[in-house]
């Protein structure tokens, strides 16, 4: 009875992450697909540079959403199922991974869709709510501190790595060390500007500089 609830929890997973929010929400928008638009992803930051912030904002919220409640809602079938509580870390795992697929490769949208990062963070808000905090913190900085959001993207996929390793529960470490790389080969053509200096930078750094710095620094 173990193999049941668990196909059940990883299937709700998928089906759940593939729900294209940023694709459904710009095109409510706009009348436009975004596939067709900035870099193609679904996600929230190519709403952000071709729909704007109001839309993002949502955009990040639901997608960070999908994780949390895939994972929870594998829990909740796994306790109606009577498993073993120390099967958890297997069953969070498999529902985190299944819906950054979702998200990834959303079945809703032609398997064309994101990246997985905010999917990503919302399962580790379920799995580690320390670990997330201190990641999502210290990617915020890279963000602002390099200006671009790949970067902390990439960055905050490392941190989770190590944060984990070090501080979290090891059970864990094969799930975030495997959605880790799916953030860095997602992010394949970043990476190349990013060495190339060619990424597109947000603006935020320098508009915090013009904010909190005098005129002429």
């Amino acid at each position: 009875m173990v193999v049941a609830p668990l196909v059940l929890s990883v299937v709700a997973a998928y089906l759940l992450g593939s729900i294209p929010t940023g694709l459904w929400l710009s095109r409510r928008l706009t009348g436009q697909d975004i596939r067709q638009l900035g870099s193609g992803n679904t996600g929230a930051t190519n709403v952000l540079r071709t729909v704007g912030w109001r839309a993002a904002l949502p955009v990040v919220v639901f997608d960070v959403g999908k994780g949390l409640v895939a994972v929870l809602l594998g829990r909740l079938l796994a306790a109606v199922f009577g498993l073993d509580p120390e099967l958890r870390p297997l069953t969070d795992s498999l529902t985190a991974f299944a819906a950054i697929a979702g998200h990834n490769w959303p079945l809703y949208a032609g398997f064309r869709g994101g990246r997985g990062v905010a999917t990503g963070f919302g399962t580790l808000i379920a799995i580690s709510p320390t670990v997330a905090l201190v990641t999502i913190l210290l990617g915020a900085v890279i963000i602002v501190g390099t200006d671009t959001v790949s970067a902390g993207s990439l960055g905050g996929a490392l941190i989770a790595v190590l944060l984990m390793s070090g501080f979290g529960d090891h059970r864990y470490l094969p799930y975030v060390i495997v959605s880790a790389i799916v953030v860095v080969l997602q992010h394949r053509g970043n990476i190349y500007r990013l060495v190339h200096g060619t990424e597109r930078r947000l603006g935020v750094r320098d508009k915090l500089l013009g904010r909190f710095l005098p005129r002429g620094w």
